[in-house]
């Protein structure tokens, strides 16, 4: 629920259609996964689709 929630808040800001919101999911996944995720340079608890959402409002 909450990584839904980032995801369209992301799409809102970037002003991305559904179609372009599938398309950059897979991206910024697998980069979420390795460089920031795995690194642990995140706040607990939160995401890096959810701190890059946050960051770009």
């Amino acid at each position: 629920m909450k990584k839904d929630l980032a995801e369209n808040l992301l799409a809102k800001i970037m002003g991305w259609t559904d179609a372009e919101k599938a398309m950059q999911r897979a991206r910024l996944e697998s980069f979420a996964s390795y460089k920031y995720d795995e690194y642990q340079q995140f706040s607990p608890g939160r995401r890096f689709i959810e701190s890059l959402a946050l960051w770009l409002a």
